[in-house]
């Protein structure tokens, strides 16, 4: 064994990386490694996983001709379908003080618990419970992330398992409009964890409820340093003017905004670093990204689904020039609000390292696409993923090449494109390339699609050979380009793989290694 497999730091940093049939495997080597492996094959698990280390505890699958049907019929615009009962936690025998051991050896390795709405836990309840009266299941638990619980009645005595000194992080996720999850739940938070940093709450925003438990839960913890919210826009309202007067804030994630009258004050968001707003309603939405004070601010993600609204200027983001530690950007909205109301506003954050643009449909021009590169020359990662008929709002394979001049930083590339060996846009592949980013070694085009004349077949020359001129354009662009990745099918994904062969016969005499990885 390499002496340096010994170090913990570099021992940790390659564990991260396996998966749990690795792990487990790894943990039979020696002493040192089952601990290293066991602190990362059980820092985040489930419930379920937990009590199958008792011996008479099993996890069946229920058949499903047994379950219940949680899941009810929706229309276009209902809640989102609920997961179904999927599992049962058995136990067979009673338990004994002796079968507790291996539980008590893996029990401190556990840092973050997810109670999962597919498991029931009727059985295992009491079973904890009992035990619990020893001292705290798990003592060094970090992170609480709640489902539906079940039995439902006694969720908030259930939670109360799980207390720990050390938890500051609770996730509560409430996905069924009849359930009593928040009502009863939420408002024990405070009492079993008082020292909270981060608290995440989601509730369905298709239904009215009556309650504020959610504001006033938010009340309890001025002292938040990330908040995550869904629930209705007229309760959401509030919790937004609640966070924006929070001291410490600096993570804030508002989702289900609609268009409210509440006004936030001037000096609202201080210290935020992280924003990120989704939801049906501009006004809201626009209102929130103004109210931002901090120039600290380095991450914003909006995200608009309208139904049908007009777009008006008054109704554009507000500029972004005042947050110039901004480094990651990522929108999702209508073609018709993106580029003058998204991109526009920030083009002028030149310290942009990841930027994430999402539309329906939007019209990708050169000119658009330069402006991009030029406005952000420091960019990493860059997504463009425009929906829309084929050859409408896409942008070809051979716009991308402006980003090879201005970004030279350019790590990933991901983006829908059109390359149609009939027309112009393979005449843009074959101009001269107009930069070189050596960075960049792989380009992801999801859906896109390669367009060949009707008088060409697949494997005749003339396609061959347009094939072989894209893949040398590409290369001048990026020498360091190694794979293509796409997911489309049929004639599409064979006319991408012929492109891949292409440049990778192209890089063998460039002593590079090559690519037969399609995926």
């Amino acid at each position: 064994m390499h002496p340096a497999l010994a170090l913990p730091e570099i021992l940790g940093h390659i564990l991260q990386n396996l998966g749990p049939k690795d792990l487990k495997n790894c943990t039979t080597v020696s002493r040192q490694w089952w601990e290293e492996s066991t602190t990362v094959l059980w820092e985040e698990v489930t419930l379920s996983d937990c009590a199958q280390l008792l011996p008479g505890v099993t996890c069946t699958e229920i058949p499903t001709e047994r379950m219940g049907v949680m899941a009810f019929t929706i229309p276009s615009r209902g809640p989102p379908p609920v997961e179904k009962l999927r599992y049962h936690v058995n136990v067979t025998r009673e338990l004994q003080p002796a079968d507790w051991t291996r539980f008590q050896v893996h029990a401190p390795f556990v840092k973050h618990l997810r109670l999962s709405s597919s498991v029931n836990h009727n059985e295992i309840f009491p079973v904890l419970k009992d035990y619990q009266s020893n001292g705290p299941l798990f003592r060094n638990l970090k992170r609480l992330q709640v489902e539906e619980v079940e039995p439902s009645h006694k969720q908030s005595e259930f939670i109360s398992l799980f207390t720990s000194p050390g938890v500051r992080h609770v996730d509560i996720r409430q996905s069924r409009p009849d359930s009593a999850l928040a009502e009863s739940l939420i408002p024990t938070v405070p009492r079993l964890y008082p020292s909270l940093s981060s608290l995440i709450i989601h509730l369905p925003s298709y239904t009215m409820r009556s309650s504020e438990t959610v504001i006033d839960a938010v009340k309890l913890y001025p002292s938040l340093t990330g908040l995550e919210v869904r629930t209705t826009p007229q309760e959401l309202a509030q919790v937004v003017e609640l966070a924006s007067q929070m001291e410490c804030l600096t993570r804030a994630t508002f989702l289900g905004v609609g268009n409210t009258d509440t006004t936030l004050p001037d000096d609202s968001f201080k210290l935020i670093q992280s924003l990120r707003v989704e939801g049906r309603g501009i006004e809201g939405i626009r209102r929130i990204a103004s109210s931002v004070t901090s120039s600290d601010l380095q991450r914003l993600d909006v995200m608009w689904a309208p139904e049908s609204t007009p777009v008006s200027e008054a109704d554009y983001l507000p500029t972004l020039d005042r947050f110039q530690k901004l480094r990651v950007l990522r929108l999702n909205a209508p073609a018709s609000f993106m580029l003058y109301s998204c991109i526009a506003p920030a083009l002028n954050c030149h310290g942009l390292e990841e930027v994430s643009i999402r539309a329906r449909t939007s019209d990708f021009s050169q000119e658009v696409l330069r402006t991009m590169a030029h406005s952000w020359p420091n960019l990493r990662h860059l997504e463009l993923a425009p929906a829309g008929p084929v050859l409408t709002g896409i942008p070809s394979l051979g716009m991308l090449r402006c980003f090879a001049e201005s970004c030279p930083k350019l790590k990933t590339l991901s983006a829908r494109v059109r390359l149609d060996l009939a027309d112009d846009t393979l005449n843009e592949m074959r101009q001269e390339a107009p930069g070189v980013g050596s960075a960049l070694r792989r380009i992801s085009v999801g859906r896109s699609v390669i367009m060949v004349p009707e008088s060409e077949t697949e494997t005749s020359e003339r396609v061959k050979e347009s094939l072989k001129d894209v893949a040398t354009a590409l290369l001048a662009s990026w020498p360091n380009l190694v794979m293509l990745g796409f997911d489309t099918k049929g004639a599409y994904a064979e006319r991408w793989a012929h492109l891949q062969n292409e440049l990778n016969e192209l890089r063998k005499g460039l002593s590079a290694p090559s690519s037969t990885n399609y995926a």
